[in-house]
């Protein structure tokens, strides 16, 4: 390739494109400048270290091969400053940014905005311009024969030119970025477990002994033998509770995850929306999840359609980040929600375990 990545997105900030992007938001050009300056390597170098969870990486190609990714951004990117953020790029990006951060880009923004010296709905935009550059940009170089492993390649190939790139004061953004699947203790012990105990050798002793005693009579009579055996009989299911101790039942749940106007990106409070999904699938090895996106009836029936998609793969993503395995994550076709009820049903992705 004949540029890097990060260069190729540098290149686009050209002062044109500043300076309408500080007219729009109300900013100065040198803090539009050193907003996209310190955003842009941040997102590389994040994407890069995310990329060692083979399932993240094949989540981030999802989004590099959507029909949404097809680089006419790239040849008029001031356009994207006052785009609707139901655009198929900015829904796109939106996408890129809740499978990065999940639900800590609030506090990535408000860190943005205080190294930048800019409002906190600057930052916002700013995070939401970058993002579906970085995924146009990708696909640029990737000529359509880019895949996981190979996408995988490409960001390491860079990582040292992002990180010198990343300002020092966001050079810690990776602890607003969740932790690779692959470094969280997942659970998957059995639901039943063996306790060592020396009823395990007494209780064969006890049989033994009442066996000698009914063919040797000499070491006992005939009715003591059968008392023992009687008295083994009685003893043993109450030492089956001893040997294994079974996990309660519990019901699988059910859950619902809101969201905002026109976002898709999670919720601040996705986690605890879904912790009782989270809790039973990792006490359950082999139960599954079902996620299933909401649409509007009015309006845009496309736009509405790429929300729902966008807001169930959020949520598909916060579960993975959160120690659950893709494949046991079942995506449902989305549903058109009917009715008159309150707005927000029609923003919310449902989530069953099963």
């Amino acid at each position: 390739m004949s540029a890097s990545l990060l260069d190729g997105l540098t290149g686009l900030m050209t002062p044109e494109v500043v300076g309408k992007a500080a007219s729009l938001l109300g900013e100065s050009d040198a803090a539009i400048l050193k907003g996209v300056s310190g955003t842009i390597p941040a997102l590389l170098s994040g994407l890069t270290y995310r990329t060692e969870d083979f399932s993240f990486a094949s989540s981030l190609i999802d989004l590099v091969r959507s029909p949404a990714n097809d680089g006419g951004i790239l040849s008029d990117v001031g356009s994207l400053f006052d785009a609707d953020s139901t655009s198929p790029a900015m829904i796109l990006g939106d996408r890129l940014l809740g499978l990065l951060f999940g639900d800590s880009a609030a506090s990535f923004t408000k860190s943005l905005a205080g190294y930048a010296g800019v409002k906190s709905s600057t930052a916002v935009t700013l995070l939401s311009v970058a993002a579906p550059l970085v995924l146009a940009i990708i696909g640029r170089h990737a000529h359509g024969s880019l895949n996981a492993s190979s996408l995988a390649t490409l960001l390491r190939s860079q990582k040292h030119a992002f990180a010198a790139a990343v300002p020092g004061q966001l050079s810690n953004a990776g602890r607003y970025q969740g932790t690779p699947m692959r470094e969280r203790p997942v659970y998957t012990g059995p639901l039943i477990e063996e306790r060592t105990s020396t009823w395990r050798w007494v209780l064969p002793a006890l049989a033994a002994l009442a066996a000698i005693a009914v063919f040797f009579p000499q070491f006992g009579r005939e009715d003591q033998a059968v008392d023992r055996v009687q008295t083994a009989a009685t003893i043993e299911p109450a030492l089956v509770s001893e040997y294994k101790l079974v996990a309660p039942r519990v019901a699988a749940p059910t859950v619902t995850v809101y969201f905002d106007v026109n976002q898709s990106a999670p919720p601040a409070d996705v986690i605890a929306s879904l912790s009782s999904v989270i809790k039973y699938l990792k006490a359950n090895p082999g139960a599954t999840a079902v996620v299933s996106g909401y649409q509007d009836p009015s309006g845009n029936q496309a736009v509405n359609e790429e929300l729902a998609r966008s807001r169930a793969d959020s949520v598909r993503s916060t579960l993975v980040a959160a120690g659950i395995e893709e494949s046991r994550i079942e995506m449902q076709k989305r549903v058109v929600t009917e009715g008159a009820g309150p707005p927000e049903k029609a923003r919310r992705v449902e989530v069953t375990a099963s």
